[in-house]
């Protein structure tokens, strides 16, 4: 049954084998970056432990940029919807993390 899924995993979503790269330690970083709440910590001490967070999964698996030139005649502005959807991601994540008492801030922020 777990060969199926691997098998179910590869083929539906490209899966390849990821050696040589640093696979374990960003699922590690990722796993710990969406356990991430505030908790009993200050909104400064919550929002820098996100941040770090970001930081080390960006210094891992950065957002793709491109090298090829293309962008620079770009029209339809790709680079900054990747950015916006990846800065969009943060904020959400910090957000979902924010104890219950900031519910009137995610409320005026997400609507």
């Amino acid at each position: 049954m777990i060969i199926f899924h691997m098998f179910f995993l590869q083929v539906n979503f490209g899966l390849k084998s990821m050696k040589g790269t640093n696979a374990l330690e960003l699922y590690q970083l990722r796993k710990d970056y969406v356990a991430l709440s505030q908790a009993n910590l200050s909104l400064m001490d919550y929002y820098n432990e996100l941040k770090n967070a970001w930081e080390n999964i960006d210094s891992i698996d950065p957002v793709p940029m491109c090298n090829c030139g293309a962008l620079d005649s770009c029209t339809c502005n790709l680079l900054k919807r990747i950015l916006t959807r990846d800065t969009n991601a943060k904020l959400i994540q910090l957000l979902m993390g924010l104890n219950s008492g900031f519910e009137h801030v995610k409320t005026n922020i997400l609507s």
